[in-house]
């Protein structure tokens, strides 16, 4: 597992590694880096809570959580492969079942947490909308929501969105926060997932990123009267119940 150290995460990393990291080899230092920037002040800070993954996939977004301490995670994917993989390279403090998402939320437990990474995409909008009703009834007092999607706002939103043949649904940040709304999560922060600076070659990148941004949205300004838009690929959502 990644070890954490203060002296290394005021120089922006993460972690030292171990050679042999399955996650580290699939992803990459910097991957990490990424999530602990952007993700990382999105997580409630008690470690104890109780968090489910819902589409973990191979287990990666579990074992950032595992780095930054929060043990208490449930993971569940309806691949067999990539749950095999989960199972092989995550603690075993982590609860990693085989499961259909939406079978999966009829069941009576419940959590703090509830992480949809590159997932809701996946499913048409009857099914996005059920899932959003049961996660809802899912999460404890206070708990939180965090979605990530592909943008249907982005003027490259094809890139992701028809990158992935398995994909159904591409929505917008204001549809998935109308969704949201519908079934009476408050407190709904819509996030940019932009370029994080690390090192010299991201910072490079995130400048350009940032150029292109405000190109984009005085364009979108002069034609819809309107700069309040969500450019980038990927948009985050944060909800509170």
């Amino acid at each position: 597992l990644l070890m954490c150290y203060p002296e290394l995460k005021r120089k922006n990393r993460v972690c030292q590694i171990m050679s042999n990291n399955y996650y580290i080899n699939k992803y990459s230092q910097n991957y990490f880096i990424f999530l602990n920037k952007f993700y990382s002040k999105l997580l409630p800070k008690n470690k104890k809570i109780k968090i489910l993954d819902l589409g973990c996939g191979d287990g990666n977004f579990i074992y950032f959580l595992n780095t930054l301490k929060y043990k208490n995670v449930t993971g569940i994917d309806n691949d067999k492969n990539l749950i095999k993989l989960a199972k092989n390279n995550l603690l075993k403090t982590n609860t990693i079942q085989l499961a259909d998402v939406k079978k999966y939320l009829n069941k009576k437990n419940y959590f703090d947490l509830i992480i949809l990474k590159d997932v809701i995409e996946h499913f048409d909008k009857s099914e996005i909308i059920l899932i959003t009703k049961k996660i809802y009834q899912k999460l404890n007092k206070n708990g939180v929501l965090i979605i990530q999607t592909v943008n249907g706002q982005s003027p490259f939103f094809g890139i992701r969105g028809f990158g992935d043949i398995t994909h159904k649904t591409i929505l917008t940040p204001g549809v998935l926060e109308k969704i949201l709304n519908k079934y009476n999560f408050r407190t709904i922060e819509i996030l940019p997932v932009r370029p994080q600076i690390y090192n010299l070659s991201s910072l490079f990148r995130k400048l350009i990123f940032s150029f292109f941004e405000l190109l984009f949205k005085l364009f979108l300004l002069a034609e819809n009267g309107s700069s309040n838009y969500v450019v980038t690929q990927n948009f985050v959502i944060w909800a509170k119940k």
